[in-house]
């Protein structure tokens, strides 16, 4: 995605998170719920990274059980007048015009720029990043081409999710066999960002927590993947002066 297609959200008071993966896990829903809540008491916005769910097969997947009270929790916020974008993940890449119709929520595509305190960020899911991870970006450009996301969600829910299962379990294999060097950030990219005029580059995917400055071309900006929500319910919180990162999964 160029920079010019990169759609600008001006924010005043929002919430950040990533790698919710959703599940319908008891846990999972108490958080995101508790997520929401905090917006709404905040009158924040909330931008979602990415991994929104843990799977997420096709829009039809609404109508199964596994995810029915998250998709209630967020289309009822909306409804309530939380405002809610969100940026497909590897996992949820398949969320479509069905979900963002039925829920409210704004769906983009691999990043977006927010505009706070005078800066511009650029925030994506981070997967892109993975430059050196090349069997991965071949599977992502595979899966993600009009004909190829035709033809899956032309198949019958259940052959995709064992489609999806089977992706996710090479996946893991996959990844124990990597070298490590492999799974971190091209932060050549991150340097192309802060060079094109960009104050912060957020991210997630990569399940670290991870803040650095970076320069380049006679910038410097900072760098930040953003600890996943599913181990602690963390989230970055916009509404004061500075960025703080905050815990759901702290609330009693």
């Amino acid at each position: 995605m160029s920079r010019s297609e990169i759609p600008v959200i001006p924010v005043q008071r929002c919430l950040i998170a990533t790698d919710l993966h959703c599940d319908g896990s008891a846990r999972r829903l108490t958080w995101l719920r508790r997520l929401l809540n905090r917006c709404q008491q905040l009158e924040a916005s909330l931008l979602l990274l990415g991994d929104l769910f843990d799977q997420w097969c096709g829009d039809d997947q609404m109508n199964l059980d596994v995810n029915q009270h998250e998709v209630g929790a967020l289309r009822t916020a909306i409804r309530e007048g939380l405002q809610i974008s969100v940026i497909p993940g590897n996992r949820d890449f398949l969320l479509g015009s069905g979900f963002e119709s039925h829920t409210g929520i704004q769906i983009h595509g691999d990043a977006v720029e927010i505009q706070w305190g005078g800066q511009r960020w650029h925030c994506s899911h981070g997967d892109l990043f993975g430059t050196e991870d090349r069997g991965y970006q071949r599977l992502r450009k595979t899966l993600r081409h009009p004909l190829t996301r035709g033809v899956l969600l032309s198949l019958p829910m259940s052959l995709r999710q064992f489609l999806a299962g089977g992706i996710r379990s090479g996946s893991k294999r996959s990844v124990r066999r990597k070298h490590r060097t492999r799974m971190q950030p091209d932060l050549r990219m991150v340097e192309s960002r802060i060079a094109e005029g960009y104050d912060r580059v957020l991210c997630g995917h990569f399940h670290v927590s991870r803040q650095e400055v970076v320069h380049c071309a006679g910038r410097s900006g900072e760098f930040q993947i953003l600890e996943p929500f599913e181990e602690r319910g963390a989230y970055l919180n916009l509404c004061g002066a500075t960025p703080e990162l905050e815990w759901v999964g702290e609330t009693s």
